[in-house]
């Protein structure tokens, strides 16, 4: 069963001890902060009951982690006595997770993070328009304090203001029913212009790819459109201005997508339907080669952190490298890395879903049999509702497909001129494991234009890094390396900018 504090602790009014954690898990399982001790001391001014209201609302607040303080949102609501709420760690994984077993008690509040290992909890007490208590995961406590401020803007630097050099168009066109809605920005001037159709990574995207407050795909439609090419960025399928469709498509079917847009930037007056282009992001980059090979009309590709070997490959080093960095040690990663193989070996081999479902299960005993406690501290319901996630994201269409697909075939049928790009701290798509492979595919297909770069100390983004986690992506204010915005703006020019031998 997972830790119950008792009456005491749930609703202190005076709170002190010694807690000891020898490792704290980070909500988004990608972090891990060294032994520390903490010594809390948190003395709560008395003050009369409060009502409901003063709990509800928006709330941020920082979790004080030793070396890495973690910001939080959350939203708390309560209707006719029923408590709900959300809670969003920006820094981490800007989804909202659901909060439960909200309890108020005269100005102390205790509220529960469900279905995560370890427990977490907070138990704080309202002073002052201030929470201020503890948070628990795992056997660690860790002070807490949150208020009404606002969350101050994290710095964009790079992120481009108004007013801009160049004509700004809203765009929709369809695929048969689907709605695909975005920006097309064209260089000042009569045209026609070469143009790039940016494709976006895994996951629902907007049309800037906005991630962490990172807006990549506004900072790279910008920087190109000033150097006088047009660029076409789009919302995903069900996001923003597009609709949303059946929920069982694969990459195939947003290749479909984007062959529309190829089409539709082709009758576009001010575009070139002799130098339109591709460039994807990640998944995206799988995507970009699809098209390709089947559309005598793309003028050229550009991958960003492509794929170059099967989506199976790709999560086991993926999962392998985030780890390695998280500091878990070999003996675990030796064994996730089996019980994650032995998984996709079942999805692969088309095995019964009683196979899969306990497949699922063991992957999952063995990323929580690093926390203390059985299951990790998970309650039987909370436990089971972790195997059921984990089960449905591999028997998925897209996750089946991405799992078999091997991009190589499709890579070597590719003749338009191709630039893939890399960074070496990239932990999602290996550099090491797909630049190479991503080449010689190309080259065994004859391609006679095949540029490869890969650029020391970038990350997934093509940030500058230091470890390459998804835990640094907020913090850095970089959101494109400069150097990758001139390498991809040179190369596009020298092919098919004013006075090129295709221009």
């Amino acid at each position: 069963m997972g830790y119950e504090p008792g009456p005491e602790e749930r609703f202190p009014t005076t709170t002190s001890g010694v807690q000891e954690t020898t490792m704290f898990r980070s909500l988004t399982n990608l972090a891990v902060i060294a032994a520390v001790s903490l010594i809390l001391n948190v003395i709560a001014v008395p003050v009369p009951a409060q009502e409901p209201a003063a709990f509800t609302g928006h709330w941020v607040g920082t979790l004080t982690i030793p070396g890495n303080p973690i910001v939080f949102i959350m939203d708390l609501a309560c209707e006719t006595g029923n408590w709900s709420g959300r809670v969003v760690f920006p820094t981490q994984n800007p989804s909202p997770l659901p909060l439960a077993g909200i309890e108020v008690r005269a100005d102390s509040l205790f509220i529960q993070l469900p279905d995560v290992a370890g427990d977490p909890h907070w138990v704080g007490v309202l002073t002052e328009g201030e929470v201020v208590g503890t948070f628990y995961q795992s056997g660690g406590a860790f002070p807490f304090a949150m208020g009404r401020d606002e969350l101050p803007p994290f710095p964009r630097p790079q992120e481009p203001q108004p007013p801009f050099p160049y004509d700004s168009e809203e765009v929709s066109y369809t695929n048969g029913e689907i709605i695909l809605a975005g920006t097309l920005t064209t260089p000042p001037g009569d045209g026609p212009f070469p143009a790039l159709l940016l494709i976006s990574g895994s996951g629902s995207q907007d049309r800037n790819e906005e991630i962490f407050w990172h807006k990549p795909f506004l900072v790279l439609a910008d920087h190109l459109t000033r150097a006088g090419i047009a660029v076409l960025r789009l919302d995903d399928r069900g996001v923003g201005g597009s609709s949303r469709g059946p929920s069982d498509v694969t990459s195939r079917d947003l290749a479909g997508d984007v062959r529309c847009g190829v089409r539709w930037l082709a009758s576009h007056p001010a575009i070139d339907p002799a130098r339109i282009g591709l460039l994807g992001h990640s998944e995206g980059g799988l995507i970009a080669p699809m098209v390709a090979a089947e559309c005598d009309t793309v003028a050229f590709i550009i991958l960003l952190a492509g794929t170059g070997v099967p989506g199976a490959d790709i999560l086991l080093e993926q999962t392998r490298l985030i780890s390695a960095a998280s500091f878990l040690n070999e003996n675990f990663l030796d064994r996730q890395e089996e019980a994650q193989g032995s998984l996709f070996d079942l999805v692969l081999a088309g095995a019964d879903s009683t196979a899969v479902y306990e497949g699922a299960r063991r992957l999952i005993d063995t990323q929580l049999s690093r926390l203390p406690g059985e299951h990790g501290g998970l309650d039987p319901e909370a436990y089971e509702a972790q195997v059921r996630a984990a089960y449905a994201q591999v028997v998925h269409p897209w996750f089946r497909f991405f799992l078999a697909f091997d991009p190589r075939p499709v890579l070597r049928r590719v003749r338009c001129p191709v630039l893939a790009l890399n960074g070496t701290l990239d932990l999602q798509v290996s550099v090491s494991q797909n630049l190479p492979e991503i080449q010689q595919a190309l080259l065994e297909g004859g391609n006679q234009d095949v540029t490869i770069r890969s650029f020391d100390g970038l990350n997934h983004l093509f940030q500058t890094a230091r470890s390459g986690l998804v835990t640094e992506y907020a913090r850095i204010e970089e959101t494109v390396a400069p150097q990758v915005l001139e390498v991809i703006r040179e190369w596009i020019l020298a092919r098919f900018g004013p006075g090129a031998p295709d221009g």
